[in-house]
């Protein structure tokens, strides 16, 4: 009683499990609805706290959508019908994306940001955004990030800390060519876009 933090360091449940180390693997099944916040949309019945893993079942009922700002370790999903909606909110992701069979995440409303922040050097996989493109980025990540496809960020690219790696792909901040409204802020002689052969950087104005 009265242990919020697990040993390694994440936040405890609403009913926390017995020991120093909480099980922080929970599986989204959307039974009743497609809300995150929903204790019975997940198996178990149980929310997860910030810093947890997710997996989706295998056959969600209903997609997940945030209901507001969050943040998940590492991210599993092996089916591509239900995504998860960011729904104008921020996702912190501190581990990894291992998504297969054309699962994504939904960040294409304009409101919608993605905060990369781990401790060690985190990728960004092929085809795991919507249509390519996030309404906002930050890069918190002193080890960086590492993108594997062109991405376009609509509205604005923060980088806190870390190394953005492109190669040889394009990161657009806004695609509107007549309205070019994104923004870029932040960045530092090690907290920069590096590019590759082939690779750009399209930016507003």
């Amino acid at each position: 009683t009265g242990v919020t933090i697990d040993y390694d360091g994440v936040s405890r449940g609403d009913s926390p499990k017995m020991g120093a180390y909480e099980n922080n693997l929970y599986t989204w099944q959307g039974t009743l609805s497609n809300s995150f916040a929903t204790a019975g949309n997940w198996v178990g019945g149980e929310v997860p706290p910030d810093g947890a893993d997710i997996v989706f079942a295998s056959n969600p009922v209903n997609p997940c959508v945030l209901d507001q700002n969050r943040s998940l370790k590492n991210i599993t999903n092996a089916q591509g019908d239900d995504d998860l909606v960011l729904n104008g909110h921020q996702l912190g992701i501190t581990g990894n994306l291992d998504f297969t069979n054309g699962a994504q995440i939904d960040a294409t409303a304009a409101a919608s940001v993605v905060a990369f922040a781990g401790s060690a050097v985190q990728n960004m996989p092929a085809g795991a955004f919507v249509s390519s493109t996030l309404g906002g980025l930050t890069l918190n990540n002193a080890n960086g990030l590492a993108l594997s496809e062109s991405l376009v960020i609509s509205t604005a690219l923060t980088l806190s800390s870390g190394a953005m790696v492109i190669g040889a792909n394009t990161l657009t901040v806004n695609g509107a060519i007549m309205a070019p409204s994104g923004t870029l802020s932040g960045g530092s002689s090690s907290n920069l876009i590096i590019g590759g052969s082939g690779g750009k950087t399209c930016l507003p104005g």
